[in-house]
This record gives C-alpha cells, sequence and structure tokens, in this order.
C-alpha cells in the first residue's frame, strides 16, 4: 500500500507481496515481502 503523512511518503509490502515504483528523482525501487521504504 502507499501512505503519505505530512511530506513524508512511504510504502510497504506484505507478506508474498513485491512492488516496483519509481521514486520522485525517477530512481527505481523493487520492494520484496515484508519490506518497507520511507523519505521525505
Amino acid at each position: 500500500y502507499y501512505l503519505t503523512l505530512s511530506s513524508k511518503s512511504q510504502f510497504k509490502t506484505e507478506f508474498a507481496q513485491t512492488l516496483a515504483f519509481k521514486l520522485p528523482d525517477s530512481s527505481a525501487v523493487t520492494l520484496n515481502a515484508n519490506s518497507e521504504i520511507s523519505y521525505t
């Protein structure tokens, strides 16, 4: 799922889920299962 609080963004995956997306600076990110990333 995708969550935005104030100027902080957070992506999180659950069990057996993967997620691929691009950050605002065009960096490519792939999250494996049970992972998360956040940035401001």
